[in-house]
């Protein structure tokens, strides 16, 4: 199983990255094998931990409860005897995270998890007992099958809870998510940036706004310079860990200056200079704890072979989804304003009016035009299409809950047998048994689909406020559809497993038993 197991997962690899690779226009590592063995202990332990325990309780089974088959199905083991295989399947997972910390975070999360939404699925299916005389012989077969396999019942519900919960959030990330936050954007938020202005174009460029409407539209200086030193120590990519904080520090820095602070930006310590002619830095907040930067802190910089440095009198935050002109850190007009620079801008230009662009590429030739609402369409394609991808995968983990379903109702297979041919003695029909049956996967899924519902949109809720910064609602509709549909297809494959239970005869099973 292992071995199969690897293989179908090297084609996968094998698939996504000549699929990604196209859409990020990037050669991706080739798979290896390396994972292989990791996968065949993982299988071993698996087997030898959880299904071994059963087998070893054998030799204790009276050979006549065997013959009579008192006991088929009924060998009981504690918890205790699956301890190990907890642990070391709890030991694969730390050694698979690489990290200590990271790996006991994963097992807490996991522990929480499993007891938190058991002990609700378990609170659910004893309300069901609440109303099960409601119906009739089939509603109340049905939830009786629920209620009095409730340990089971509740390792059903979880299993395909998750994996569905897996794909609905992938979904609700690829479509509402990304919906609501372009929704958020304002209808006149720039989407065309202009780069590489020179100082003597000002007065022309801003007599070109004028004349075709665009009013209010600002220039900003813009000058590169590259960090030398905080604090008089000097600046190293080796002094961060961090991958982000190395690429800054390695690369040059877009510097401007400004007398008043950027509407679009929020203070959130210091003060913005009230002497213009200071020499002081502002620095955005989320950079500025990348990099270990504090309030008064020095900053030094080489900008066109000259040391500029000064202190830090300002944290800001800054809303890059506005799509207007930002910096990481803006000088007070006297730092910088001697150096030479270069000038940016963004607008809002509607896509009908194109025409704009090619009479500003015409008359400006060196300044260059980037239109971002084409990069957006192409990263929201390249943000779907990895989502699908993802999906594909992630597929395997609603299958695993489906196998988890079929596993189960073969557990069951002889108890169901035995309850089928004792209710058609007693004068039940094939089609109220049926009935029955659907009502119990039906329920199942119900509550699978439920959990899995609630848990996508929480995921997505903590995904739209950290990343995207927006409140996200779920509309009924997707309730709705979400747990119909798990009810539909677990009602669906339930019965396909469990079909057995009504074609055979009663007679042929009492004589068995």
């Amino acid at each position: 199983a292992s071995l199969l197991g690897s293989l179908i997962g090297y084609a996968m690899q094998m698939m996504l990255t000549g699929v990604v690779g196209q859409m990020l226009h990037v050669q991706l590592p080739e798979p290896s094998l390396n994972p292989l063995g990791f996968a065949m202990i993982t299988g071993l332990v698996s087997l030898l931990g959880f299904a071994l325990p059963p087998v070893l309780r054998l030799p204790g089974v009276p050979t006549i409860s065997v013959l009579r088959r008192e006991s088929l199905g009924k060998i009981q083991v504690s918890a205790l005897g699956y301890l190990p295989g907890v642990l070391a399947m709890a030991g694969l997972v730390l050694w698979q995270g690489g990290d200590l910390r990271l790996g006991g975070g994963v097992l807490l999360g996991l522990l929480l998890t499993a007891v938190t939404l058991s002990v609700f699925v378990y609170g659910m299916i004893l309300l069901l007992r609440r109303v099960q005389g409601w119906g009739g012989v089939s509603w109340r077969y049905g939830l009786s099958a629920i209620t009095r396999r409730a340990g089971l019942s509740v390792v059903q519900v979880l299993s395909l809870g998750l994996g569905l919960m897996v794909l609905l959030v992938l979904t609700l990330v690829r479509t509402d998510l990304l919906q609501q936050w372009q929704a958020s954007l304002p209808v006149d938020a720039p989407n065309r940036f202009l780069i590489n202005i020179q100082p003597g174009q000002l007065p022309e460029l801003k007599a070109f706004f004028a004349q075709h409407g665009l009013r209010g539209v600002e220039l900003e200086p813009m000058i590169r310079g590259r960090l030398l030193a905080i604090n008089e120590r000097t600046v190293s990519a080796d002094d961060y860990s961090d991958d982000r904080a190395r690429r800054l520090v390695e690369r040059e820095f877009n510097l401007s200056w400004m007398a008043k602070a950027p509407q679009h930006n929020t203070l959130t310590s210091g003060q913005w200079w009230v002497d213009p002619q200071a020499k002081e830095f502002s620095v955005e907040k989320g950079i500025a704890e990348t990099l270990g930067i504090e309030l008064g802190d020095s900053m030094r910089y080489d900008i066109a072979g000259e040391t500029v440095e000064a202190r830090v009198t300002s944290l800001r935050e800054v809303q890059w989804d506005s799509f207007r002109v930002n910096f990481f850190v803006i000088a007070s007009p006297a730092l910088l304003q001697e150096f030479p620079a270069s000038y940016i801008t963004a607008f809002y230009l509607a896509d009908e009016r194109h025409q704009v662009l090619a009479d500003l590429a015409q008359r400006f030739a060196n300044v260059t035009i980037i239109d971002v609402s084409v990069i957006m369409n192409q990263v929201r394609s390249v943000i779907r299409r990895v989502i699908m991808a993802v999906q594909g995968i992630f597929i395997f983990t609603l299958l695993a809950g489906v196998v988890i379903l079929f596993t189960a109702l073969q557990s069951t297979r002889d108890e169901r047998l035995n309850e089928g041919a004792i209710m058609r003695t007693l004068g039940a029909s094939r089609k109220q048994i049926l009935q029955g049956l659907a009502v119990e996967f039906l329920v199942l899924g119900a509550l699978a689909g439920f959990i899995a519902t609630a848990g996508a949109v929480a995921t997505a809720s903590v995904i739209g406020h950290r990343l995207f910064d927006l409140e996200y609602h779920s509309e009924p509709a997707f309730w709705l559809l979400a747990i119909a549909g798990s009810a539909l297809a677990v009602g669906i494959a339930g019965l396909m497993g469990t079909y057995n239970v009504v074609r055979q005869a009663p007679l042929k099973v009492l004589r068995r038993v």
